[in-house]
């Protein structure tokens, strides 16, 4: 996916760079489509309804625009490997997993959160939607150092892993 949308960002002549981007968007599309068909078709048809109900649930829950960015393209795997995996196990598992996902930073922006220019609204929403509330007990500097914790905790959208 980042190849097709940097391979029509590179192209200068106008006509093939729009005809990249529509190809790109296309795809993303299709990958919204086929995650969405792929829910309903379990919601309907699987054996395992606690399970599908728990991930709607938690999907519910602990949700991503597709409309944000590439997200879309991101949906089927985020349902798959963030929550449905964990929607009947322990929280704190969920939670890291959805923490985690690539939809998530890129949904709620901690893939622009870098020492010198922090980002809180990724950190914000873990606590005050995912976890303890509006009125939870935190304050802003709580908020301020979580974001702080969090920084570099992003996507790495190129093609080869990155080496710890």
């Amino acid at each position: 996916m980042e190849k097709l949308r940097k391979d029509a960002d590179a192209l200068t002549l106008d006509d093939a760079k729009k005809t990249a981007q529509q190809a790109y968007q296309q795809e993303l599309s299709r990958l919204q489509r086929e995650a969405a068909t792929r829910h309903l078709l379990r919601a309907l048809y699987s054996p395992h309804q606690v399970q599908e109900q728990m991930t709607w649930f938690w999907l519910n829950h602990f949700s991503v625009h597709q409309g944000k960015g590439n997200v879309r393209a991101m949906l089927g795997d985020y349902e798959e490997n963030a929550i449905r995996a964990h929607a009947l196990g322990n929280f704190r598992d969920l939670l890291g997993a959805v923490a985690s996902h690539p939809a998530m930073l890129r949904y709620l922006d901690n893939d622009q959160n870098a020492a010198g220019r922090i980002n809180e609204n990724f950190a914000r929403e873990l606590l005050e939607l995912h976890t303890l509330g509006v009125n939870g007990g935190y304050v802003q500097r709580d908020v301020q150092e979580l974001a702080r914790v969090l920084t570099g905790h992003g996507i790495n959208a190129s093609s080869t892993p990155m080496r710890m």
